[in-house]
């Protein structure tokens, strides 16, 4: 497939979300609407490079022949879906890039959150009083590492 066959091909797509710099499209299987090229492409680099369809959304560079493939697993449920997982095949090149999310980090609980604004909201409170200087910057560093976590 040369690049502009590639391009003709994207141009094609009769559904898919458009952006600037890609074609993003949840992976149509067979669908015959969606250009055979692309088809045969998608299937073919699935088969050789077992990827699974967990990657369930295809991101189609406009601006050189690459193709990604993207995890999204609440992609359907979740109104913002995190990446999980993507590989990114370059079509001139073959060269491939695999890339996963590290783990989401730990939520505070809504009482650990209630706490801690309580607790610098009185240190805002206390450093606009003409309370000793000490105690404002007692405040202030309960204040940085609130902020840092």
């Amino acid at each position: 497939m040369t690049a502009t066959e590639y391009r003709q091909a994207l141009d094609t797509l009769p559904f898919g979300k458009r952006l600037p710099g890609a074609v993003y499209l949840i992976d149509p299987g067979e669908d015959p609407r969606i250009s055979s090229l692309l088809r045969i492409t998608v299937a073919e680099l699935r088969k050789r490079m077992e990827i699974g369809m967990e990657f369930n959304l295809l991101k189609f560079h406009t601006a050189s022949p690459k193709i990604s493939f993207l995890a999204y697993p609440d992609f359907e449920k979740d109104p913002h879906p995190a990446l999980k997982e993507a590989v990114i095949v370059d079509l001139v090149t073959g060269k491939t890039a695999a890339m996963t999310t590290a783990p989401e980090p730990i939520r505070r609980s809504s009482t650990a959150r209630k706490h801690s604004y309580r607790r610098s909201t009185r240190c805002m409170e206390s450093s606009r009083s003409s309370r000793a200087k000490r105690r404002r910057l007692a405040c202030w560093k309960t204040l940085r590492e609130l902020v840092s976590t």
